[in-house]
């Protein structure tokens, strides 16, 4: 099985929400650009979510509601499986960022709303499996990724995943 099919099948039982960004925010901050940029993921299919969106709509990330952010991430995790990266597109460098965390971590280390927290097994191994190739593949695109070993970006973001998955 390819790392696209594990990721299709990883995030299967997601469901389309209803709302990209939490109406009560979408209220709270009218026409903020951020949360407009979120609201075009309304509706959409998360393999209709093209690099090119991404790119378009990078502010997005952070503003996506947790069921979206959670339907919405493999899109992020296809990208450069199937489109070979010339430099590291700002919503992927976000997701592995956002994992890139100091030891020791702890699950209450995370500012990203504890959104990954909440994803299952599966899905946790999946994007271990995805950070290796990105590691493998990708290893200086990201700002002081090493080519590999612990302690690295991608061995940092991968310690957090596990620490998230037992956690």
């Amino acid at each position: 099985m390819t790392l696209q099919e594990k990721i299709e099948k990883a995030f299967a039982h997601r469901k389309m929400p209803i709302h990209a960004v939490d109406p009560d925010y979408v209220k709270m901050y009218p026409g903020d650009s951020d949360i407009e940029d979120a609201l075009t993921f309304n509706g959409k299919n998360w393999r209709e979510i093209t690099r090119d969106h991404w790119i378009k709509y990078n502010c997005a990330f952070g503003f996506l509601s947790d069921d979206a952010f959670g339907y919405y991430l493999p899109s992020l995790l296809v990208i450069p499986l199937v489109h070979p990266l010339n430099h590291m597109d700002m919503a992927i460098d976000r997701v592995v960022h956002a994992l890139d965390r100091t030891p020791p971590v702890t699950p209450e280390d995370f500012p990203f709303e504890c959104r990954l927290a909440g994803l299952t097994y599966d899905e946790y191994e999946t994007i271990k499996e995805w950070l290796l190739f990105m590691s493998e593949n990708y290893p200086d695109l990201a700002w002081g990724a090493a080519k590999g070993g612990p302690g690295d970006l991608y061995g940092r973001a991968f310690d957090t995943i596990a620490v998230l998955q037992n956690g």
